[in-house]
């Protein structure tokens, strides 16, 4: 946030080019031929802060004290790059703050409280079941899980959103191409003789085409290294702050690739022999402070896809 949180004016004008930066980036569409693009965003209305006399009436007749949010957009050829029209159109109300900090929406009058949200990384914690878990975390694209199980030293990740489908993590790894010998230096050769015990060429393909096609159902996967690029190329949209993998994992990844698989379950190793203690969820400089314009672009930018439909 880059607005003076205790400025109303200030916070209003920030809500302004949070939400003018969303509806650009969300309203423009690219086709085959031809482009829809916004040129210009403009809010309507001068709603006073401190207009209380106006705020009692809007409140009196189940009004949004706001503004109207209007937005120029053009339809170009994108071979020409001609512009065939050009039309503005309402998107909306924006609320306006008033100096109470606060909403006036429906008649009714509502504060939004500012966030702290942790940033995107790889956490660590043990669970109540005493197992070790490290959770890659994307504000955009979800959590994925790994566990490690301290009895048989099994590492395992959910690598599909919202599912607790298991794929062990040494598989993965020895089917996309990683050596015996390469994930060794990292986690141990204990670790990995532990792992070695669930891994059976006979069975790879099968258990990790079985994840590869729930991904994209049209993928002809016939070998476990098609297999494991399927799945390792959907991890990879889970991307991080170099600062907080840096922090947590000891290297600065910005996506959960291969590397950062195997360093996130060397940590779980650490912490399950004592050598290191889990990351701290109260850390405040993994978080960051998140005010309502914030709050407002964050919401649109979640529902990018719809808006544009």
């Amino acid at each position: 946030m880059s607005a003076n949180f205790m400025d109303v004016n200030a916070l209003q004008l920030d809500m302004q080019n949070q939400l003018a930066s969303a509806i650009k980036n969300n309203l423009e569409v690219q086709g085959m031929h031809r482009s829809l693009t916004v040129e210009n965003v403009e809010f309507k209305g001068n709603r006073l802060p401190t207009d209380f006399a106006g705020q009692r009436d809007i409140k009196d007749r189940s009004g949004t004290w706001g503004q109207s949010v209007r937005a120029t957009v053009a339809l170009r050829d994108k071979k020409t790059n001609k512009i065939l029209s050009k039309k503005k159109i309402t998107v909306g109300n924006l609320p306006t703050i008033t100096n109470r900090y606060s909403y006036i929406v429906g008649g009714r009058e509502y504060q939004v409280t500012n966030q702290f949200r942790r940033m995107s990384g790889v956490y660590t914690r043990i669970a109540d079941n005493g197992q070790f878990q490290a959770v890659a975390s994307n504000e955009r694209r979800g959590q994925r899980k790994m566990t490690f199980d301290p009895n048989t030293k099994v590492i395992k990740i959910q690598p599909l959103q919202g599912s607790t489908t298991e794929v062990n993590i040494y598989m993965l790894l020895r089917a996309a191409g990683r050596t015996e010998d390469e994930i060794a230096k990292v986690w141990g050769r204990g670790i990995v003789d532990a792992n070695k015990m669930s891994y059976r060429e006979t069975t790879v393909l099968r258990k990790l085409r079985s994840v590869a096609i729930k991904i994209d159902p049209s993928a002809n996967v016939s070998t476990p290294k098609h297999a494991a690029h399927v799945i390792m190329k959907e991890l990879s949209k889970i991307t991080f702050d170099p600062r907080i993998t840096q922090d947590i994992l000891g290297k600065p990844h910005a996506l959960l690739d291969e590397n950062a698989l195997m360093d996130s379950a060397a940590e779980l190793a650490k912490i399950s022999r004592g050598e290191k203690a889990p990351s701290s969820y109260d850390n405040i400089g993994h978080k960051k402070f998140l005010a309502p314009p914030d709050l407002l672009k964050d919401h649109i930018d979640r529902q990018g896809n719809q808006i544009a439909q």
